[in-house]
């Protein structure tokens, strides 16, 4: 896989369901038509540390979360790219 990859005008940080009932990915920066299926291990891991309503976090958080779940930024700004997953 290729992070970030655009689809379709979009950016992706991570894999997809975009268009399919499976999480895929780019193989390309710019889709053209190379992809592949993900597995556990193709998924973004979070980037640390990133920045995240002008605060730096060094682990998972739970600010921001109604539910309290922990998650974090897969890239270094969440301000700017809002790319997270659940920790």
């Amino acid at each position: 896989c290729v992070f970030p990859f655009t689809y379709q005008g979009k950016k992706h940080f991570d894999c997809t369901l975009h268009g399919s009932a499976y999480n895929w990915c780019s193989l390309e920066e710019k889709y053209s038509g190379k992809w592949k299926y993900c597995t556990k291990d193709d998924f973004a891991p979070c980037f640390f540390p990133f920045t995240y309503d002008h605060n730096l976090y060094h682990s998972c958080t739970t600010h921001g979360s109604f539910i309290k779940r922990a998650w974090c930024s897969v890239t270094a700004n969440y301000d700017k790219d809002r790319a997270w997953k659940h920790c």
